[in-house]
């Protein structure tokens, strides 16, 4: 599931693989620091995500570095403040915990 891009396209989320299906908005600026922006620094990061059995993310760990540990906490921070989940559900239909596997893009805009 890929978010929607909204303001200029920097960081992109691109499905790897999930039973929860993320309701996320657009990409911002928001998170990426002046200083990589300044050196205009672009990097991708893999990350997983905790999602508890309301759809709200409730951890987030990197599971292959950008490189900058500065990039990689500023992306699980975007990540836990603004992805939505809809809950994964059992064979009974009712929601449980999961977790989202994704990647994390960091772009400068042109």
């Amino acid at each position: 599931m890929r978010l929607k891009a909204g303001l200029p396209l920097i960081a992109i989320l691109s499905s790897l693989s999930s039973g929860a299906i993320s309701q996320g908005g657009g990409a911002t600026t928001e998170g990426y620091s002046k200083l990589a922006l300044r050196e205009e620094r672009e990097a991708s990061l893999h990350f997983k995500v905790a999602i508890g059995a309301e759809g709200i993310a409730k951890d987030c760990t990197v599971t292959q570095s950008s490189g900058s540990q500065e990039l990689d906490d500023a992306a699980c921070k975007i990540i836990m403040k603004r992805a939505h989940f809809k809950p994964a559900r059992n064979a009974k239909g009712e929601p449980v915990e999961d977790v989202y596997e994704s990647r994390f893009v960091w772009r400068v805009p042109q």
